[in-house]
């Protein structure tokens, strides 16, 4: 947990410095002549990062950072780790960092598009009852680090997720797990199984001699 101070953008911005030794000492990381030219520019980026307006949400402070989370959603256990927690008063905030400038692809939709996301509906719904019960959850959102802003906020549209979460249901207890990518195949472009999977591009690929 954090201390709460009346300027918090301030405290940040002075605590960079020593923070990053410490994850240098922690990673053991190599002191090389290229990272000594890298690292100034890095803590340019940091500090870049934290003052962005994005970073933190009006009278808002930070609470949390790196919170581990078992729990329940919609009858599925989940588990994960939340980057940043911030609060106001008994209200709750998420910020999910993200190295690049887009939002993470999601599940499949009721029409097979990568675009129903999980992550911060489960953080909302699933890790802050779960972690703090006492709280209310005020809302979630991607915040992107090399942009230096908030790249896409939380969504519940329920009626998609409980239908998401019926399939899983279903597959599950059928034992039917079938790959079933999406049309555009976006979801095996980072597949660790392409070599023993039974669709997807390989199977495209794979056109008989004759054919």
């Amino acid at each position: 947990a954090f201390e709460e101070t009346t300027e918090p953008r301030t405290a940040m911005a002075d605590a960079l410095e020593t923070a990053l030794a410490q994850a240098e000492t922690l990673l053991e990381w190599p002191q090389t002549p290229q990272w000594q030219l890298e690292r100034p520019e890095l803590l340019t980026q940091l500090q870049r990062v934290v003052a962005a307006p994005d970073f933190l949400a009006p009278e808002y402070h930070p609470f949390a950072a790196e919170v581990t989370f078992e729990g329940s959603w919609y009858g599925l256990k989940v588990r994960g780790l939340i980057d940043r927690v911030d609060r106001k008063g008994e209200q709750l905030m998420i910020t999910d960092y993200k190295s690049g400038t887009s939002k993470p692809q999601g599940v499949q939709d009721a029409g097979g598009r990568l675009s129903l996301d999980l992550q911060l509906p489960i953080y909302l719904q699933a890790a802050l009852p779960s972690l703090w019960p006492e709280f209310r959850p005020a809302g979630a959102a991607y915040f992107s680090l090399r942009s230096a802003r908030v790249i896409d906020r939380v969504r519940l549209p329920g009626s998609e997720l409980e239908a998401f979460v019926e399939r899983v249901h279903a597959q599950l207890s059928l034992g039917a797990l079938p790959p079933r990518p999406d049309p555009a195949l976006k979801a095996c472009e980072f597949c660790r199984f392409e070599a023993v999977c039974r669709g997807g591009a390989r199977a495209a690929r794979k056109v008989a001699p004759w054919a």
